[in-house]
């Protein structure tokens, strides 16, 4: 159990960035469970709302004059998409850490933000930590708990998150002073939004866990990412893994190659089996120049891979 804390400061010491889009079904839930938290310290919510048009706009209205205290909004009168506006979301927030949910999300636990909090301060050498989370489809049935491996969440560190264990984005809290000109310039370049800040700030400092279950991720059919292809999520992924290769020091890129790797891999046997033969061509000779380069057999590997998924004749690719 973490020791517990007294906070006398009256600045802020938390901030929680909750993003929404078309949330109108589900934003309720969303800051519900964020004003449920009892804390000993003074925390704000601030909402970065990306041009809705469902009336998630009306119900954030009035939760920011019940609470005008607490809420501070942020809207758009255009849709500037998620990573942008996650960034100039983070930009407002005055905290000392900052936590993240997005609107179709929520949190269990009504001591998660204090837990956390606790376990940054007492820890000065930590840049972010992250706790266990639910995995719900639309109707909440649950479909899985815990996406990190067991033996990684109390060891995890930057070379995990670099080659692409990427802790829950709704568990997380971050140190803000680590979010620089570097985060906030790339940030908006990237389409994967959750691996892009767990890494950048993964290479700040150490990576705190709390073995509970603290938070809901909600599988949303109309989220922006559940309407991409397989293959287009697998392109996105690597774009973000090389704006990250643009963003930190060389000595990280090692690892952020072994998750492009991965990728690579996965869109090799993907490609041949739509009967991309050209596509399939062109990523065969990537992986054989990172071979060259390194000696991974990762082209060797790839085959493997189409051998034991993409030849079998009873699966199915579906994008």
């Amino acid at each position: 159990m973490v020791k517990e804390m007294m906070y006398k400061s009256k600045s802020i010491i938390a901030s929680v960035v909750v993003i929404t889009y078309n949330h109108k079904l589900f934003i309720q839930k969303a800051l519900d469970s964020v004003l449920m938290q009892k804390t000993n310290f003074d925390y704000e919510i601030v909402i970065g709302d990306d041009c809705s048009t469902d009336g998630t706009m009306e119900i954030i209205d009035g939760y920011a004059k019940k609470y005008s205290s607490k809420i501070r909004v942020l809207k758009s009168e255009i849709n500037l998409g998620a990573t942008p506006n996650f960034s100039r979301t983070f930009k407002a927030c005055r905290g000392k850490y900052i936590a993240v949910l997005e609107g179709d999300d929520y949190w269990i636990q009504d001591n998660k933000l204090q837990l956390q909090i606790d376990l940054m301060e007492s820890h000065d050498d930590f840049s972010l930590c992250f706790t266990n989370r639910n995995i719900v489809d639309e109707n909440k049935n649950e479909i899985k708990e815990n996406t990190i491996p067991e033996n990684l969440r109390t060891t995890l560190t930057y070379k995990s998150i670099l080659t692409g264990v990427c802790p829950p984005m709704q568990t997380l809290v971050i140190r803000s002073k680590f979010l620089d000109d570097q985060f906030y310039d790339n940030l908006p370049k990237v389409y994967n939004g959750d691996i892009f800040i767990s890494s950048f700030l993964s290479t700040k400092g150490k990576v705190g866990f709390l073995n509970l279950t603290t938070a809901v991720y909600r599988i949303n059919a109309n989220g922006v990412y559940s309407k991409e292809n397989y293959f287009n999520r697998l392109s996105f992924k690597l774009n973000t893994y090389n704006i990250l290769k643009n963003t930190l020091k060389k000595k990280y890129h090692v690892y952020l190659e072994k998750a492009e790797v991965v990728i690579l891999q996965r869109m090799f046997v993907l490609l041949l089996l739509k009967g991309n033969i050209l596509g399939h061509f062109r990523i065969a000779v990537k992986l054989l120049s990172h071979d060259i380069r390194t000696a991974d057999y990762s082209l060797l590997r790839a085959f493997k891979l189409l051998f034991l998924k993409g030849l079998n004749p009873f699966k199915q690719v579906t994008d």
